[in-house]
């Protein structure tokens, strides 16, 4: 067999495994879900509400410098400069 089909087979186990033994941890209905079981601190709330605008802001800016550009450079320069 394929040593990536192993590796990816081997993966999807490993996922179904946990999600069987954290079954118990489980959320128990889609509002608990939404409120995180008002389990969060004001600290970590302020990191995710930032994180979320500031994809998101990145998101939208990026499209709309490519639509107004008319090419895909900024796309591709937004994702290299990440990396160095």
């Amino acid at each position: 067999m394929n040593t990536y089909f192993i590796i990816i087979l081997a993966y999807f186990v490993f996922i179904i495994l946990v999600s069987i033994f954290t079954r118990r941890y489980a959320i128990r209905s889609a509002d608990d879900f939404l409120i995180a079981g008002r389990n969060l601190v004001v600290t970590v709330c302020a990191v995710v509400v930032a994180a979320e605008w500031l994809g998101g802001m990145s998101t939208i800016g990026v499209s709309e410098l490519a639509f107004t550009t008319g090419t895909l450079q900024p796309v591709f320069s937004d994702l290299f400069c990440r990396f160095y």
